[in-house]
């Protein structure tokens, strides 16, 4: 057991676009409607999905992009490839995130495959070319306004992606 004097430290300050946010008690912030402190973008935007899941995918992506450029990321409009996400073909993955390759492309591929993630990794990984993988039911929950959390951390996850700096960490005078 340890034993001694314990002392609670300030809690720190993220430092965002133009904002400083103080952290709760649980050492988490809200960014809320504040930008990033770097906001980077992609300059292309893929939407890989099954031809059925056009219309969803496409919502959800657009969503996203919404979100993103409300928190200063510079978003293109989504462009959508049909494409079999349920294929167990690298070769066709692989193919497929070459006709999509560019400077600054990411990809996203929206489907209900549980078994599509390490391949859509290893695509990625020869390829050269980002993705974000989104399970269809998240993502149609996200498109219709729900899971506001899960929206935002996917916008975190891609600015950083797209090379931006979400926050800095101001540890004030205590470090």
């Amino acid at each position: 057991m340890l034993e001694g004097e314990y002392q609670r430290l300030p809690p720190m300050k993220m430092i965002l676009h133009r904002n400083t946010v103080e952290c709760n008690d649980q050492s988490s912030f809200k960014y809320g409607q504040n930008m990033y402190y770097k906001a980077a973008g992609f300059s292309k935007i893929v939407v890989f999905a099954t031809r059925r899941d056009y219309q969803k995918s496409m919502e959800c992506a657009n969503a996203i992009v919404q979100a993103a450029l409300n928190k200063g990321m510079q978003m293109p409009k989504p462009i959508f490839k049909e494409f079999d996400t349920y294929s167990k073909q690298l070769k066709e993955w692989i193919q497929a995130l070459n006709e999509s390759k560019g400077n600054k492309t990411i990809v996203l591929v929206i489907d209900n495959n549980k078994e599509s993630h390490p391949i859509v990794k290893l695509a990625e990984a020869l390829s050269g070319v980002q993705t974000q993988h989104l399970v269809f039911d998240t993502a149609f929950k996200v498109a219709r306004g729900g899971h506001g959390q899960t929206l935002e951390n996917i916008v975190h996850k891609l600015n950083i992606k797209a090379g931006g700096m979400n926050h800095l960490v101001d540890f004030g005078r205590n470090l």
